[in-house]
């Protein structure tokens, strides 16, 4: 089983059993913080000449940011940590998901993630199992996770407290 954000392809579906989609991605651009207007919507997009975007060379967004930006030279890079620790490798910003960009410029906060708008792109996500692992698809696609943590509405009993068990100061 594979877990932490396989975008939902046709090719990935040849090769594994996906589950429904458990949420989606929507596609960013990691950018240094200063342009992040620069890329706040497809029309600043568009209107932007030269413009050198990275993905990572696996990444999901590809096909669709070559159709978002026909314009843009589109360039692979390997991972995000060899854009960031390579301070961008001179490109104008990288092709992400927002939800890992966000997550990688806690750690390099020169940084930050522009969603463009309005015409935002998402992607679903879904966990991976073998081919023929019928039993963990549906038990995958049924599992409620607010139900396994206890978060659902459900009235619980409270929980056991020093204050409350032991030294009775309130009830």
């Amino acid at each position: 089983m594979a877990v932490g954000g396989l975008e939902v392809t046709t090719g990935l579906a040849r090769e594994v059993a996906l589950t429904e989609p458990y949420t989606t991605l929507a596609m960013a651009f990691v950018v240094q913080d200063r342009r992040r207007a620069e890329f706040g919507t497809r029309r600043t997009l568009l209107a932007q000449r030269g413009l050198r975007i990275g993905i990572v060379a696996d990444g999901y967004y590809e096909a669709k940011l070559r159709s978002y930006l026909p314009d843009a030279e589109i360039v692979r890079v390997r991972s995000h940590r060899e854009f960031f620790e390579g301070h961008g490798l001179g490109l104008d910003a990288l092709a992400s998901s927002a939800e890992i960009g966000g997550a990688w410029t806690l750690l390099y906060p020169e940084y930050a993630v522009a969603v463009p708008r309005p015409d935002r792109l998402e992607g679903p996500v879904a966990f991976a199992v073998a081919r023929g692992d019928t039993e963990l698809r549906v038990l995958l696609d049924t599992w409620d996770p607010a139900e396994a943590r206890g978060s659902d509405d459900r009235p619980r009993a409270p929980r056991w407290s020093i204050v409350r068990d032991v030294l009775h100061w309130v009830e």
